[in-house]
């Protein structure tokens, strides 16, 4: 029982230019894309105005590294101690923010709370690792999808397809 954690955000998606953070938590294997049991799911409007499409993919690794650091805690109490938790981001800019391999500009002003998630990768609670946007189960929960991009997604939050399709 690992914990992984896929995670998407929605840039300005909702009224007076609000985004919005989502994310699919779930148990598995050492293999991110297995699902045994899904254990949260999450879509919340980001508290703050974000400036770029990175930046609130950034705060969506953020709110789920969050609620992923307290659920690693419950599982370890419950006795399956748990390796650096994978979250998975389907934007590579936010990707490099976190791991800390992207730095912004000195004009880029992006909300200093977001670099938590910085802090717990240094420390190897979290790891963030891209994900093509097809294949992020996170989407769902972001955005207004069409009901063939519902009907496409929804069977892979039980059977998830191996990454080389």
């Amino acid at each position: 029982m690992i914990l992984r954690v896929q995670s998407d955000g929605s840039h300005l998606s909702r009224p007076n230019s609000k985004s919005v953070a989502g994310g699919f938590h779930y148990l598995g294997t050492t293999d991110p894309f297995f699902i045994n049991a899904p254990t949260h799911t999450q879509s919340t409007t980001i508290p703050v105005n974000t400036a770029a499409v990175s930046e609130t993919e950034y705060a969506g690794c953020f709110a789920n590294g969050q609620i992923a650091v307290d659920e690693r805690s419950v599982l370890g109490n419950l006795g399956y101690p748990q390796p650096p938790t994978v979250i998975l981001c389907d934007n590579e800019c936010a990707v490099g923010l976190a791991s800390d391999t992207v730095r912004p500009k000195k004009s880029k002003a992006i909300d200093s709370r977001f670099d938590w998630i910085k802090d717990r990768v240094r420390q190897l609670q979290l790891i963030v690792s891209f994900v093509p946007g097809a294949l992020n189960l996170a989407d769902l929960y972001t955005k207004s999808l069409p009901k063939w991009k519902h009907q496409e997604l929804a069977p892979l939050h039980v059977d998830y397809p191996p990454l080389s399709e």
